[in-house]
């Protein structure tokens, strides 16, 4: 789908023996295939071997899904988002009630509720939460 979608190439159509080409060029096609592509996102994902196809149900496709969606360029676009809303949150005059709730932008781990405390700790517990990925 992936050949099809980015590549204009029918994969069908070449097993049939209708199109002509190459293993080369077809491998070359699909190592090229960009971040978002199916390929790449589930190539991204560690799968547990299983002898069960995964279903729509499945947490790895999900996670396929999660990996194909949120792509370098847009989790930057998170990571900016979410720095503004702190950065708006922190240098805001707010009254009793303090900032308004701001949702976190991006993927389902940086959406997720930690068992720890919500008030960070320090600056790296902030850039954390907005994705970064450094110790």
């Amino acid at each position: 789908m992936d050949l099809k979608e980015y590549w204009n190439f029918d994969l069908v159509s070449y097993i049939a023996g209708e199109v002509f080409s190459s293993i080369t060029l077809i491998l070359a096609m699909i190592r090229n295939l960009p971040e978002g592509s199916r390929f790449a996102a589930a190539m991204a994902i560690d799968h547990a071997p299983d002898s069960d196809a995964p279903r729509l149900t499945d947490p790895r496709t999900e996670a396929v899904m999660e990996e194909r969606v949120w792509t370098l360029d847009r989790r930057l676009k998170a990571m900016q988002i979410n720095a503004i809303y702190s950065q708006i949150a922190v240098s805001g005059n707010w009254g009793k009630d303090g900032p308004p709730e701001m949702p976190t932008v991006g993927p389902a781990e940086w959406r997720e509720e930690s068992k720890e405390s919500k008030d960070p700790k320090d600056n790296f517990d902030v850039l954390r939460k907005m994705g970064w990925p450094g110790g």
